[in-house]
This record gives C-alpha cells, structure tokens and sequence, in this order.
C-alpha cells in the first residue's frame, strides 16, 4: 500500500506506518485526478478528497493527524 491508497482508503493506522517508515513521505507529491495530472502534497489531498465528496466524513482527522506527522 502507498500513501495515496491509505488516504483514499481512509486508513489512518496504515498512513502512520507508512510514514512510521518513511517520513517524508508527508510532504511527497501525489499525482491524482482522472488523468493523474493533478498533484498535491498528502496533506492536501485529505482535503480535496472531502470537499469532492471521495473521503468519508470522519475519516478525514485520523488521516490529517497522521500527515501532520
């Protein structure tokens, strides 16, 4: 699993052990969107994901606090 995929999964516990490993994956750049052309950091994709409507609400604060790493 990736980054993006616990963010979109909503899996907080994934995300910290991903970034347990890797921590600078906190401000990697993500590339998304239906062609993959839009790029943001993970932090930012929570929330581009619950103003889309794409996260489950209440998955986004568990996932923030993790990207806050």
């Amino acid at each position: 699993m990736d980054i993006k995929t616990a963010i979109s999964n909503g899996d907080a516990e994934a995300l910290r052990r991903l970034l347990a490993q890797d921590a600078p994956q906190a401000n990697a750049v993500i590339l998304w969107g239906q062609y993959c052309c839009v790029q943001t950091h993970p932090l930012h994709l929570v929330s581009d994901m619950l103003f889309k409507g794409t996260l489950e609400m209440g998955k986004e604060l568990p996932a923030v606090d993790r990207c806050s790493y």
